[in-house]
């Protein structure tokens, strides 16, 4: 094969989950990859046919369109494997960049009889361009004011704007769910999908609320979420919930919520002001719960009004267990006047989620993207709960020293490092494997799974990752007797 069918047989690939794709010209815009780290594989293959004349394979790395291409890495035909079905060499490249932005690529394929392709770095051409982009989407979502109609429904509706240099317009979701009820989120796209600017109305009926979410991704899979809770009054902001099922629909029913809270505390602390004295002051302070919105109770408990000449105050009540609750207080005069007590579909005011569980690790995997190549982790996994934040994962590692003990960047103590940035609840990442201290061979990783209500889950996979993958290789060079030799056991001596 000709030097020029070589290098052109030689192709920039990007990993992309378990699979490679070829690269085309630069000035493609679909040949743009983008990726939401700084630390990548860039593999490269090679004609099998070539593995004893190619010395070594340079990547080059310059700004757009810029020529001022700048050594990289470099990689030998002894770091490939064959690729299955072809009769084509596979290795990679261990990219590794100090900053977000826009990077073209080339390699040079240098021959052991000292020939090069492309012949100098002046006549390099950019075989791909990458985006390092690390930040999320600016996504920005208020309520509008609310507007009540004389038959007790009331108009609400969400102003949002969407800003990314690289946003996937395609991306946009809008979902909602009922308040109160299932944990369930549903489409409230229309049919032509989410603009990355706009407004929306819902006419919800009396007493009644509703919770929006909007998520946008750009094309480097980052993700950003923001939620509001909407109902007779103001909009409130509230986290996220992973789990499917029905969503509210234009023209459904939607409780009121002037007040959302998510703890992982029974123990409620309730700070309340007084918004109106009256001459003989207040009394006592009854507080009336609800779990459906429709089901009051008085709390059987006394609490204390205000102290005298002060308008706030704090009562403490514990739940009986995890749940939504809708709480509201009523105060009576010592001229023995009271609001009425909260009924029927009455909103209350506030509502308290309590969720004092920890997050479900389901799947927790650890795998090299090749079982003989460590430079390239695949990390599988799923985690539930009922109210997880909307990028609730992360994983880390921790050195580890020839003894398996913890070893940090100062040779001792214990460091959790961070691997990965913050993903979803459920998915598979591919990321490089972190560059170790000279002599650590090995590292623990450690998934942490946190929800709304701060509770955390955690999990170290139940093996270190050994990246020493070379099996050693002895062999005999002598035999040594256990005793001395007698010169008639040798028939060789005289």
């Amino acid at each position: 094969m000709s030097p020029f069918l070589a290098r052109t047989a030689c192709f920039l690939l990007l990993l992309a989950g378990s699979m490679a794709v070829h690269a085309q010209p630069a000035n493609d815009s679909d040949s743009t990859k983008y990726i939401r780290a700084r630390s990548f594989n860039l593999a490269f293959t090679l004609p099998a046919d070539d593995r004893e004349r190619v010395q070594s394979l340079k990547l080059y790395v310059t700004s757009p369109g810029g020529r001022d291409w700048q050594l990289h890495a470099t990689a030998t035909p002894s770091q490939t494997r064959p690729a299955p079905g072809s009769n084509m060499l596979q290795g990679n490249f261990d990219v590794r960049l100090d900053r977000e932005g826009s990077y073209d690529f080339a390699i040079m394929t240098v021959y052991r009889d000292g020939r090069s392709l492309p012949e100098s770095v002046e006549r390099l051409t950019a075989e791909q361009r990458v985006v390092i982009d690390t930040r999320p989407p600016d996504v920005g979502l208020r309520a509008a004011a609310p507007k009540q109609r004389t038959d007790g429904s009331v108009v609400v509706g969400i102003e949002w704007q969407i800003t990314d240099e690289y946003l996937d317009p395609n991306s946009i979701r809008m979902e909602g769910r009922w308040v109160g009820g299932l944990p369930a989120w549903g489409d409230l796209s229309e049919r032509a999908g989410v603009a990355a600017q706009g407004r929306k109305e819902w006419t919800l009926a009396p007493g009644r609320r509703m919770e929006v979410r909007l998520s946008a991704l750009d094309r480097a899979g980052n993700r950003a979420d923001k939620f509001l809770v909407l109902g007779a009054g103001v909009g409130q902001t509230t986290g996220s919930s992973t789990e499917p099922g029905g969503a509210p629909r234009e023209g459904g029913a939607y409780d009121a919520q002037p007040g959302y809270k998510i703890t992982n505390d029974k123990t409620l602390k309730l700070q309340f002001k007084v918004r109106e004295a009256t001459l003989s002051g207040i009394d006592t302070v009854e507080l009336w719960a609800t779990l459906r919105g429709n089901d009051w109770r008085k709390v059987d408990q006394q609490f204390s009004p205000p102290a005298e000449g002060s308008d706030v105050a704090e009562i403490e009540y514990t739940v009986p267990q995890d749940g939504t609750y809708g709480l509201t207080l009523v105060a009576r005069s010592k001229a023995k006047i009271a609001q009425p007590a909260p009924s029927g579909n009455q909103p209350p005011q506030i509502w308290v989620v309590v969720d004092t569980k920890e997050p479900d690790i389901e799947q927790f995997i650890v795998k090299f993207a090749q079982a003989n190549n460590p430079r390239t982790l695949v990390l599988t996994w799923k985690a539930k709960d009922e109210h997880l934040e909307a990028q609730p994962v992360i994983f880390q590692y921790l050195v580890l020293d020839k003894n398996g003990r913890a070893l940090n960047k100062n040779g001792k103590g214990d460091e959790w490092i961070d691997l990965t940035p913050q993903l979803a609840n459920t998915g598979r990442h591919v990321c490089a494997t972190p560059q170790l201290p000279a002599g650590s061979y090995q590292f623990k990783v450690r998934m942490t799974v946190a929800d709304r209500a701060g509770n955390v889950a955690e999990s170290v996979f139940k093996d270190p990752v050994n990246i020493d993958v070379t099996p050693p290789h002895v062999e005999i060079i002598d035999v040594k007797p256990t005793k001395p030799q007698n010169k008639s056991d040798n028939p060789n001596q005289p």
